[in-house]
């Protein structure tokens, strides 16, 4: 009997052994491959889960806000068996969808003119990328002239832009209960014609309203059945701004009902042949895929956040804080307060009442193990919910950017690469005019999206939030306790959302994203003190904010010296301690500023390969008009001001936190005595481009990778002159 229990416990052990044989990260990435199908693959019948482009509302607020934020709080659910197997099954019915489901919707195609129309010149489209022959798919209303496929408008000129009148093809089928008629309202059409073929080839005119209303149907009943759908509408010109396209079912008393949802309009005859009981298959297998994912993500929330109680990191103070955030949401703009500033007032309120509940509780005995997280939970909601909401109804929304600006300029090139396969931009930009990267970020945000930006939006937003994080981080890592750090979070938010700062959001421009690069390449680069390999993202980091942002160089060459151990102290003791350290962190240190030196060799070979110039911008670009040394010296306190006349209330913290890291390099005394060397210099080289680039237009956008870092020079002298020494082991 003792050899049987022994041998029991033998087996027991070596089940045991190969059930642990799987790695965590095998577990991760095979939910991250079923969740990315899930959302990738078409569903064909109407869904909110309709795959790629995510121009959906429901599936491009998952994939740009819930998915992010879930991935940051909390990924071993991504591990849990049951979440990995609930998973898997879901993506197999969102493969049977793929794979036997007809497409719903009828097929657009759009001509930008009736010439092009006669010419067979459809206009090129971002959801045309992923539609075979169509320029979309028409499978929600187009209830206002920027749901149409048109964000070709945005390359044309201002007079063939407000004189634009497109022709839309419309093609596929309809099914209709007998007695029950078919009509297409169609406001803004001055033209054309659509007809309905019935089984038996009989034609029939589909009506059009050009109007709103839809009395006196009745009686124009098409037969029921299954009815070939084709013909086209000529629209009047933009400027009149009045462009629609919605089918309807007209009832026997001359209702109009809305199509949606009821397994009428299709592409295909397939479709349209569907059986009921086919059809009701396959509408079960859309609902239980989609209400699946959404209980899956629920669970995902409930367990993020339990894992986060038991660390510690959620606590009574910051869910306080995050519950008081999101009533403001709701309360502020009740109250009278102005909408625009709505998320400055929650945060302000938010973080504000963060920071005092921890400093009444202080102690370092307290210190929350994760204060960037810490963060996360007490805004973040907050201001996805605000953004999210804001910006839900723009999903498969064009917007018509203004003439001669950077944002449309980086529209356009994105379209080029795109629509004229420019790839390398060799027929625009021989030499590189604007900064390179931004440009294929849009690309590829609308490749994925379709022409919304709202994804490109979403980037902006977490940029912001990644301010307050990764800064977070950051001021953790550098021995700040975690009221300081929370002071940061406040200090950079309140800049951020309540001065002009905000107005860059969703503007489509890229500093906000260059600013995110650098915060990963800093954060990155202090984890390297304690393991190297994190070195190479944060050299890549380091690369991709250059190319945002070439004038970040300084700075980023400066951030990569966090990966050198300081022992602060005296100014010679400060020096030789960072020399030293850097010698210590010398393979690092190559790695890093190796990839950015890269980076910055790449674009000079590609400006002298296909315009023959080795400069990194054209010489003609006018932040480098060769002004002389005192106005650089004036657009630098610009930079400091937030603006370029006057002074913005964010000069508050821009000018102490860039002095206070300037004098730190030679005034080793007080709380600059323990001041990082590799911030002041970071801060050197931040401000020191612009004494040869001159910053000018769309203020404060050259401040922008400032504010985060002059926040966290401010919060390293304030914690300095009341230090409580802290363990640098959380993970930030």
């Amino acid at each position: 009997m003792a050899s049987l229990a022994t041998k029991s416990r033998e087996d027991s052990g070596r089940r045991e052994t190969v059930g642990k044989a799987v790695p965590a990260w095998l577990w991760v990435s095979g939910s991250l491959a079923w969740l990315a199908g899930i959302l990738a693959l078409p569903s064909g019948v109407e869904s909110p889960l309709d795959g790629l482009p995510w121009a959906n509302p429901a599936e491009a607020l998952v994939i740009c806000a819930a998915l992010p934020f879930l991935l940051l709080l909390d990924r071993s659910w991504l591990r849990y068996k049951p979440a990995f197997y609930f998973l898997a099954s879901l993506f197999i019915l969102k493969l049977i969808l793929a794979l036997y489901a007809p497409q719903a919707g009828w097929c657009l195609r759009v001509y930008p003119s009736g010439q092009a129309a006669a010419e067979q010149n459809t206009a090129a489209t971002w959801e045309g990328l992923w539609r075979r022959g169509c320029s979309a798919l028409l499978t929600r209303p187009f209830s206002e002239p920027r749901d149409f496929p048109a964000e070709w408008l945005n390359a044309l000129e201002a007079e063939p832009r407000a004189n634009a009148a497109p022709l839309v093809q419309l093609a596929g089928y309809a099914v209709t209960p007998p007695g029950w008629g078919l009509m297409v309202q169609a406001q803004g059409s001055q033209g054309g014609l659509l007809r309905a073929r019935d089984a038996s080839g009989r034609l029939h005119e589909l009506p059009v309203l050009k109007e709103a209303g839809g009395e006196g149907l009745a009686g124009r009943a098409l037969p029921g059945g299954v009815l070939r759908i084709s013909g086209r509408l000529a629209y009047g010109p933009w400027r009149e701004g009045n462009w629609s396209l919605e089918p309807f079912l007209v009832s026997p008393e001359g209702k109009l009902e809305p199509v949606w949802g009821r397994g009428v309009i299709w592409r295909d005859q397939g479709g349209a042949e569907l059986s009921r009981a086919g059809g009701a298959i396959l509408n079960f297998l859309a609902k239980a895929t989609s209400w699946g994912l959404a209980l899956w993500l629920a669970a995902w929330l409930v367990w993020a956040l339990a894992a986060l109680a038991r660390r510690g990191v959620l606590t009574a103070p910051v869910a306080a804080a995050a519950l008081s955030g999101v009533a403001l949401l709701w309360l502020l703009p009740r109250a009278g307060h102005d909408p625009l500033f709505t998320p400055h007032g929650a945060a302000f309120a938010a973080l504000g009442l963060l920071t005092l509940l921890t400093w009444r509780g202080g102690g370092a005995g307290k210190e929350n193990p994760s204060p960037a997280l810490a963060v996360l939970l007490a805004v973040g909601p907050m201001l996805l919910l605000h953004y999210g909401g804001q910006w839900f109804s723009e999903a498969g929304r064009f917007t018509l950017y203004s003439l001669n600006d950077d944002w449309l300029t980086y529209q356009r090139h994105a379209r080029d690469i795109a629509m004229h396969g420019d790839f390398w931009m060799g027929q625009r930009q021989p030499v590189f005019y604007e900064q390179p990267l931004y440009r294929y970020l849009v690309l590829l945000l609308h490749f994925l999206f379709g022409q919304s930006p709202l994804a490109q939006n979403m980037v902006d937003v977490w940029s912001a939030l990644a301010g307050a994080g990764l800064g977070a981080a950051l001021a953790r890592r550098l021995g700040a306790a975690t009221v300081w750090v929370f002071l940061y979070a406040w200090l950079y938010l309140n800049f951020e959302l309540g001065d002009r700062f905000l107005l860059h959001i969703g503007l489509g421009l890229q500093e906000h994203t260059a600013m995110l690069c650098m915060m990963l390449a800093a954060w990155a680069a202090l984890r390297a003190r304690q393991r190297a390999g994190f070195i190479w993202a944060a050299g890549v980091m380091a690369a991709l904010g250059f190319w945002l942002r070439m004038d970040h160089l300084g700075v980023l060459a400066g951030l990569g010296l966090l990966a050198a151990a300081e022992p602060g102290g005296g100014l010679l003791q400060a020096w030789k301690g960072l020399a030293a350290g850097a010698w210590s962190a010398r393979r690092s240190l190559s790695v890093y500023w190796g990839l950015l030196l890269l980076a910055a060799a790449a674009v000079l070979l590609r400006n002298w390969l296909l315009g023959g110039q080795w400069v990194l911008l054209h010489p003609a670009n006018r932040d480098f008009l060769g002004q002389p040394l005192w106005a650089n010296l004036v657009s630098l306190l610009s930079l400091l001001n937030g603006r370029e006349q006057g002074v913005l209330k964010s000069a508050w913290i821009l000018w102490p936190g860039a002095v206070l890291g300037l004098a730190a390099l030679a005034a080793r005394w007080g709380p600059l005595k323990g001041y990082p060397l590799a911030l002041g210099l970071s801060l050197a080289g931040l401000l020191a481009p612009y004494l040869a680039v001159a910053a000018n237009a769309y203020f404060p956008r050259w401040s922008v990778h400032l504010l985060p870092l002059a926040c966290l020079s401010v919060v390293m002298v304030l914690q300095a002159i009341r230090r409580r020494p802290v363990s640098h082991a959380g993970d930030g």
